[in-house]
């Protein structure tokens, strides 16, 4: 069973994106999941995960223990095979989401640990767990993400610069967005690849990229590729598909004969 949560408390709404809580079953399943600018966050509890070749794989643990994994998408696709579901709790943060609740960077790595959670974990599983009542779920984890947020030092021009670059109808050079920002480029740059966890210039290709993604999945059979290419700005048919061929390894072509996608296209991903 999967209950998909939107948050609803007005700070929360700012960084995160959507939770999934995935209760523990014997079945399993594994998928590929491309490119984003969100870091999604799985919390899951008496599992065993083994990452091999850039793949991860998560089974049940028969010692009891509870994990905190983090992936990051920004150059590439991951994929994740469940050889059976697990107690879990995936938290999709948007930009400085990670940052904000967790106080440290974005791991440099497509899929890690970390630790800083550990502690309070346990009643967060015993709580959550203790209902499949979407709604009480949701208040447990709103509480528990509330607990752990602290606001950036330079949150507030590294959210003009992230409004700048989600605009995809702006083409704003990096020097202009600093200055709009209030703030030094090398300043900008430094504290926007440190808390999102990459470049500006790299953002913004994930933000074209999705945006052109989610138009040609509403749009299906009705518009052609060199149209997503043209309204996205891409700056020819061959640059189109050589970007997309460097995020997803993939011809744009096939790409979209075989992705899907997940809570009203937040999450887009290949079933395998």
């Amino acid at each position: 069973m999967i209950n998909v949560i939107e948050p609803q408390n007005e700070l929360l709404k700012q960084f995160v994106d959507s939770i999934y809580v995935f209760k523990k079953s014997e079945g399993g399943f594994e998928f590929t999941a491309y490119p984003a600018v969100n870091t999604s966050v799985g919390l899951l509890r008496n599992a065993s995960v083994n990452i091999e070749n850039e793949c991860v794989y998560i089974a049940n643990s028969e010692t009891p223990n509870h994990i905190a994994m983090v992936c990051n998408q920004f150059t590439s696709s991951i994929h994740l095979q469940y050889l059976q579901l697990v107690d879990e709790i995936a938290i999709n943060f948007k930009p400085l989401g990670f940052s904000s609740y967790t106080q440290s960077a974005p791991h440099q790595k497509k899929t890690s640990f970390f630790q800083e959670w550990n502690g309070v974990l346990p009643d967060l599983f015993d709580n959550v767990f203790a209902t499949e009542d979407p709604d009480r779920q949701c208040y447990h984890i709103e509480e528990f993400l509330l607990n752990q947020y602290r606001a950036l030092a330079d949150e507030s021009f590294l959210f003009k610069a992230l409004e700048l670059l989600n605009d995809t109808t702006l083409d704003y050079k990096m020097l202009e967005i600093a200055c709009l920002a209030g703030v030094h480029y090398k300043h900008l740059y430094r504290s926007f690849t440190e808390h999102v966890g990459c470049s500006p210039v790299h953002y913004r290709k994930l933000v074209k990229f999705r945006s052109s993604v989610v138009s040609k999945m509403k749009r299906g059979d009705k518009v052609r590729l060199v149209d997503i290419s043209n309204d996205h700005d891409y700056f020819d048919q061959p640059y189109f598909i050589k970007q997309f061929r460097e995020l997803t390894g993939e011809k744009p072509s096939l790409f979209f004969k075989e992705v899907t996608s997940f809570g009203n296209d937040k999450v887009i991903f290949k079933i395998d």
